[in-house]
């Protein structure tokens, strides 16, 4: 089955490794058809494992076990990233907007009332899926995106990993979708 893997905390800080050696790793963990897409910890592969809580289990124990790494990690098959695509999320945001998918480790906890506004009005959470947030920034306003991050973090936790919908729409073509 084909999976992506997206790692929270990858090259960033002192966890720090090359995509080569991320392809390299995922295999001597026992998946194939590896691909990495840019340098922030997304791993597109297939693996003989279907199910999903299995597959993070045995890419989180390989990074504690190889390099002392707590990796949250979210995995997505490659038809639900299809599918993410398709729905088109930001088709009624500005392009000069940040445009973010926060995908979601566990079931959220929140009674988030929707759509969500920041209180400078600069940040927005637009939607809330199984699995995923939709958010965006205008950036014209000044804030950034560390700023936004923080909110995410308030509302879902730390065992979270967010993505531009850029890298998305990579991740998809890389799958071929």
């Amino acid at each position: 089955m084909k999976f992506v893997a997206l790692l929270r905390g990858i090259n960033l800080g002192k966890r720090r490794i090359k995509m080569d050696q991320l392809s390299k790793d995922f295999q001597a963990w026992g998946f194939s058809q590896v691909e990495t897409v840019l340098a922030s910890g997304n791993v597109i592969f297939e693996s003989a494992e279907g199910n999903a809580e299995k597959v993070q289990a045995s890419i989180e124990t390989g990074f504690r076990d190889q390099y002392g790494w707590e990796v949250p990690t979210c995995i997505r098959s490659g038809e639900a990233i299809a599918t993410l695509v398709a729905a088109e999320p930001f088709a009624d945001i500005p392009d000069d907007f940040n445009q973010y998918v926060t995908f979601l480790g566990s079931p959220p906890q929140t009674e988030l009332e929707l759509p969500y506004t920041s209180v400078e009005g600069d940040y927005r959470i637009l939607q809330l899926q199984p699995g995923y947030v939709i958010s965006a920034l205008d950036r014209s306003q000044g804030s950034g995106t560390l700023d936004a991050m923080a909110v995410l973090e308030d509302f879902f936790g730390a065992e979270i990993t967010t993505r531009t919908w850029k890298t998305v729409l990579k991740i998809a073509n890389k799958l071929g979708a």
